[in-house]
């Protein structure tokens, strides 16, 4: 599961207005819907995070799939000039967790911390 955070999504709303704002969410979605495969699932979670499920792919896998988000989306943000880069978590399991809630918490910790660590970064771990 990873977790994502547009950084300074807000200066974007306050610079360009909720209308950039709103096409920028949208950029985002489908830039991510194009990278991911069929078996994988994105959500916006709230305001300006989005969550992407990375069913049966191993932690070394998921970390190149994020990636490759993370770029695409970068170079969508760059060519619309737009000042937004991306905190992302990734929590990987080697078995189911307990509960669907636990999955997104660990993984919204991550992103805290990848924001903490200066933002536009990925921080994984892999859960037992």
């Amino acid at each position: 599961m990873a977790f994502l955070d547009l950084d300074n999504f807000k200066a974007v709303n306050d610079r360009f207005g909720h209308r950039i704002g709103d096409a920028l969410l949208r950029v985002v979605a489908e830039t991510i819907k194009k990278d991911i495969r069929v078996v994988d699932t994105v959500a916006r979670l709230s305001g300006d995070e989005f969550a992407i499920l990375l069913p049966e792919i191993n932690a070394k896998q998921a970390r190149l799939a994020v990636g490759r988000f993370q770029n695409s989306l970068l170079e969508a943000m760059l060519k619309r000039g737009w000042p937004v880069t991306f905190s992302i978590g990734l929590a990987t399991f080697d078995r189911p967790p307990e509960n669907a809630d636990l999955m997104v918490k660990l993984a919204d910790d991550l992103m805290y911390s990848a924001k903490r660590g200066g933002k536009n970064t990925i921080r994984q771990e892999i859960f037992g």
